[in-house]
């Protein structure tokens, strides 16, 4: 299974921006109006050059984005480093995960500790 890291150029910022073989020279439009859906709603929230470079690198895949931004260790060092100074709520709030299972990761670090 290839990854993104492995498939993508290191920064899309510093590639220039391409279009189609010949595409500008029959007049293809920029404008997003004409793209794909898909394309026309990344070139709304990223811009239409990098909606370009997007597709440039992952035409024809099929993408899953995970519902978590953050890793599991992350966001229990998160937790570690914040729960004695933000309530479960709020933790849960910045996290994205339940009530229940922030304080469920606060008992599994204070066990921890005390070993």
């Amino acid at each position: 299974m290839k990854t993104a890291a492995k498939m993508a150029p290191d920064s899309f910022r510093n590639d220039p921006v391409e279009s189609l073989p010949g595409s500008s020279e029959f007049g293809m439009s920029d404008d997003p109006e004409q793209f794909s859906e898909i394309y026309k709603d990344l070139a709304e929230l990223v811009g239409v050059g990098n909606a370009r470079k997007i597709w440039k690198v992952y035409a024809g895949l099929n993408i899953t984005f995970p519902q978590r931004l953050y890793s599991r260790e992350y966001t229990r060092t998160f937790i570690a480093k914040n729960y004695q100074d933000k309530s479960p709520r709020e933790l849960a709030k910045a996290t994205g995960l339940s009530e229940r299972r922030v304080r469920q990761i606060i008992r599994e670090i204070k066990s921890e500790t005390k070993e």
